[in-house]
C-alpha cells in the first residue's frame, strides 16, 4: 500500500474522529464530569482525539517510511562523535562556575517541590493526595520545556 498524503488526511480525520465518538461514550468516572454546560467538555474530548489522532498518523508515517528512518539513523551513527563533543561543550559551558554542577538540575527541582509542598500542605491546608509527586512532575515538565 502506498500512503499518500490524500490518504494519510482521510486516514488521521477517520481515526480522529472513531476517537472522538469513542471518548464521548466514556463514563464520567474516566473523562470527568461532563455538567450542563457541553461548551467547555466538548473541546476538550476534540483536543484529545485530535492529538492521538496526530501522533497515530506520525507513527503511520515512520513506519511506512523506514527508509527515511533508515536515512536518519545512518546520518545519527555517521557524525555521533560530533554531536557528542558539541553536548559535552554545552555542559561545561553551562556548568563551569557552577559548585554543584549538574547536581543542581536535580537539587533545584527537588527544593522546590519540599517548599512549595510545606506551603501549600500546611499553610493552606491542602488536602490532595499524593500532592508533592504533582507538584514535583509538574516542575520537572516546566524546568525542562523552559530549560
Amino acid at each position: 500500500m502506498i500512503l499518500t498524503k490524500k490518504r494519510m488526511v482521510l486516514i488521521t480525520l477517520m481515526l480522529g474522529l472513531g476517537i472522538f465518538a469513542l471518548l464521548m461514550q466514556l463514563p464520567e468516572s474516566i473523562v470527568g464530569h461532563r455538567g450542563d454546560n457541553l461548551l467547555l467538555f466538548v473541546p476538550q474530548i476534540l483536543f484529545l482525539a485530535v492529538t492521538a489522532a496526530i501522533i497515530f498518523a506520525i507513527v503511520l508515517v515512520v513506519i511506512f517510511k523506514r527508509d527515511f528512518v533508515n536515512a536518519q539513523i545512518f546520518a545519527f551513527n555517521r557524525y555521533k562523535h560530533y554531536l557528542r563533543l558539541l553536548v559535552k561543550g554545552e555542559f561545561t559551558k553551562k556548568y563551569r562556575k557552577s559548585i554543584l554542577g549538574i547536581l543542581w538540575s536535580f537539587l533545584n527541582p527537588l527544593l522546590q517541590m519540599i517548599v512549595l509542598t510545606l506551603v501549600f500542605s500546611y499553610l493552606f491546608r491542602n488536602e490532595i493526595e499524593n500532592f508533592p509527586v504533582y507538584v514535583f512532575s509538574g516542575k520537572l515538565m516546566l524546568t525542562f520545556f523552559t530549560d
